[in-house]
């Protein structure tokens, strides 16, 4: 069989079935074979066919091709080259002893963490940054100094609290007074108050007073004077529809702190740092009139931002 397998591959010219059945007459010595042993030969070694069972064959199933597949051919991770975050960590200034550190350190080195953070897919947009309160000015009345009486009160319907119509001649220097209690987010840092509202009478002189106010009261010692981190004086905004924003000032002592060591002391941190668990946080409004024809106000929404 195996001479016969190497004249069929080596041979050309005729059609696969004449060259094999002339080869196996050839092969054999000119012994006759039937159809049925011929065709046997011929299918077994013609290339391109498919092998048949032999005639031996016990009947049992055909072995199963192959079929597993190679396994996929690992890629390797694609680092990406960022070149503007690369720029933005290029630029921070490198210092060096003796140097004078500038705003330029600080604001270099913030943009890189943006840059970074950005990268990773944290926001960092302005808006993100803030978390901003609206309240509406629902004031509850307040206690004089040093007495159990109650100050004049704001006249509040939803959404607005103004002064009254009327004031009478023996109270134009008493004051108008109310606040509510705010809730703020524990540990985020207290930023800016902003008060929108109304300044009514054309050309009305200034009140004598007119403030909003937040302040922070240590819980259990509710007699304690109040503490107040943000001072807003709004007698003297134009007449119209008014949007004030206030900050969280430093007082002198941490001022003189501030100049005498160059650097912002922790007690101007801790005052901005809300803690829910030692102080309570109100907003208070107080207008005295002054004058009879002194100019009448309205507020609107107070909104705290508070950094994130």
């Amino acid at each position: 069989m195996a001479t016969l397998i190497n004249k069929l591959s080596a041979t050309g010219g005729l059609t696969d079935k004449v060259r094999a059945t002339e080869l196996i007459r050839k092969t054999t010595a000119g012994r006759d074979l039937t159809d049925t042993e011929i065709k046997i030969i011929r299918d077994v070694i013609v290339p391109g066919k498919p092998k048949p069972k032999p005639p031996f064959d016990d009947g049992g199933p055909d072995p199963v091709p192959d079929t597993q597949q190679p396994p996929p051919e690992q890629t390797k991770p694609d680092f990406e080259i960022d070149t503007k975050l690369q720029l933005l960590i290029s630029t921070i200034p490198r210092a060096n002893p003796g140097d004078i550190i500038t705003s330029e350190y600080h604001n270099s080195l913030r943009d890189a963490v943006r840059g970074i953070a950005s990268r990773i897919g944290l926001s960092v947009s302005a808006a993100s940054e803030f978390k901003i309160l609206t309240f509406s000015p629902a004031f509850l009345p307040t206690l004089q100094k040093n007495s159990t009486a109650t100050n004049l009160k704001w006249d509040v319907t939803l959404n607005r609290a103004a002064i009254p119509t009327e004031i009478p001649t023996a109270d134009l220097n008493r004051p108008i007074s109310g606040g509510f209690v705010v809730q703020l987010p524990d540990n985020a840092a207290i930023f800016s108050m902003v008060v929108r509202g109304t300044r009514s009478g054309t050309a009305a002189p200034n009140p004598k007073d007119f403030t909003v106010s937040l302040n922070r009261v240590k819980l259990g010692k509710e007699t304690t004077e109040p503490a107040p981190l943000i001072v807003m004086d709004l007698k003297a905004v134009k007449d119209g529809a008014f949007d004030e924003k206030g900050s969280v000032k430093l007082t002198e002592s941490e001022k003189d702190k501030i100049n005498s060591e160059f650097l912002i002391t922790t007690t101007t941190i801790e005052r901005q740092v809300i803690d829910n668990s030692t102080w309570t946080y109100t907003v208070v409004a107080e207008w005295t009139a002054g004058a009879q024809n002194a100019a009448k106000f309205e507020i609107n929404s107070i909104q705290i931002l508070c950094t994130a």
